[in-house]
């Protein structure tokens, strides 16, 4: 019975070991590549806008059966570090940022993660975008 006991304690930490790593899907990253409209859309939810602050809505698209995890850039620019995408139709994912130029953004090198099925049809884009000051 102690073998019994012993041999059975010891597959079930193999198995504690060794299941993750076997699961997990694979992390893929879609690269964001200067695509989209930074000011498209007029400021102010009284306008229509989605926030009545400057922002910029990113787009991940073309992942279908697959699920996002964030959209994240270097190091030091926490607005965008590890936030959830939200699903908005099927095989797109959408999350507004505050606004950021487009100096800044090559600066911070923005991409999306996803896990799931490679696809070549994986776009990020800006859908749309509101600054303030460029409006006003």
């Amino acid at each position: 019975m102690k073998r019994v006991v012993s041999t059975f304690a010891a597959l079930v930490l193999l198995l504690a070991i060794v299941a993750p790593t076997i699961a997990a899907p694979p992390t893929r990253i879609v690269r964001y590549t200067g695509d989209g409209n930074y000011l498209t859309e007029v400021c102010g939810v009284t306008n229509g806008a989605e926030t009545q602050d400057a922002y910029l809505r990113w787009e991940l698209s073309g992942i279908s059966n697959a699920a996002p995890k964030s959209l994240r850039g270097r190091p030091g620019y926490a607005q965008l570090f590890g936030r959830p995408m939200i699903q908005t139709d099927p095989g797109t994912f959408t999350l507004l940022t505050q606004y950021y130029t487009p100096e800044q953004i090559e600066a911070m090198d923005v991409f999306a993660t996803y896990s799931g099925r490679f696809s070549r049809n994986a776009t990020l884009v800006i859908a749309e975008g509101c600054d303030h000051d460029a409006l006003n």
